[in-house]
């Protein structure tokens, strides 16, 4: 079995390539822990469980190394989306590459004792390129290979891979189409917009009336100097308000009401098995998973 582990800043980014991979023949995994190959099955299983649970912090418990979606074509090909996030976890993603390491080194042939042997791992990283561009952020990911791998990692550029110790690695970055810089949204936006431009200016529209930059700065309850509590607002902004991620939810909840941005993309009509055929950054993506995958 071919087995790849997907790298993503975010639950947006897990969401878009569930769709994505939806129209190129993937299908929702139904399989039980135990039905996955080995040693993946008892990875993921303690994973789930956790080790001495009562002696960890709930912070420990939150980051566990579980996929957001898993996604199955054949019976030969297992795709595990993470939503591992962006610069502050390198830890997490340094963990996660080399207990993949540990598994597909039991899984070689050449092993003293291989289970599931000729299972085939590869890891595929999708980040955005942000302000930074999409060479810097390929040149990134070569160093934090090179880092986890102890051997000089070299990506030549957007959508290419390398092989160390029979693992593939990729990468994808997200950028506005024909530029060198942007983010997912810049991709996924447009593609949701065609065909529903009067709903997405109208969001728009509604966002930009109603926005006060001032009410970033969540309330808080605190006790004053009398020892009475009182509510009165940060004084550092809690968020940072982002029009296109707002865009998105405000859209989306013409159809999934309550949900948040993630179900959203994974469910609204906004984007559609045509949409995702004819655009080209989609079946840059596909091309990329497919390399990962022969």
């Amino acid at each position: 079995m071919k087995i790849l582990i997907t790298l993503c800043e975010g639950p947006h980014d897990v969401a878009f390539l569930y769709r994505i991979l939806l129209t190129d023949g993937f299908v929702n995994s139904k399989l039980k822990l135990s039905e996955y190959p080995k040693p993946l099955d008892e990875y993921l299983s303690k994973q789930a469980i956790g080790e001495k649970i009562s002696e960890r912090k709930l912070e420990d418990v939150r980051e566990r190394l579980l996929p957001s979606d898993v996604l199955v074509r054949g019976e030969d090909e297992l795709v595990l989306l993470y939503a591992i996030g962006g610069d502050g976890k390198k830890k997490l993603r340094s963990q996660l590459i080399k207990d993949i390491r540990s598994m597909a080194a039991l899984t070689d042939p050449r092993a003293f004792m291989p289970t599931s042997a000729g299972d085939k791992y590869a890891v595929f990283y999708l980040f955005d390129a942000d302000d930074r561009g999409i060479d810097k952020r390929v040149d990134e990911i070569g160093a934090e290979l090179s880092n986890i791998l102890s051997v000089d990692v070299k990506l030549t550029g957007n959508g290419s891979k390398c092989t160390i110790e029979n693992i593939d690695y990729g990468a994808y970055i997200f950028a506005r189409p024909d530029a060198n810089y942007g983010k997912l949204e810049d991709i996924l936006i447009p593609l949701m917009q065609k065909g529903n431009e009067e709903v997405f200016d109208k969001a728009e529209s509604y966002l930009s009336t109603y926005h006060k930059p001032e009410r970033l700065n969540r309330l808080t309850i605190e006790r004053n100097d009398k020892g009475e509590l009182v509510e009165k607002r940060k004084s550092k902004k809690g968020s940072k308000f982002d029009i296109q991620k707002s865009k998105i939810g405000v859209a989306g909840q013409l159809q999934n009401s309550g949900a948040t941005n993630s179900v959203c993309i994974k469910h609204s009509d906004y984007l559609t098995f045509s949409k995702i055929r004819e655009d080209k950054s989609c079946q840059e993506i596909i091309s990329v998973f497919g390399i990962l995958l022969s």
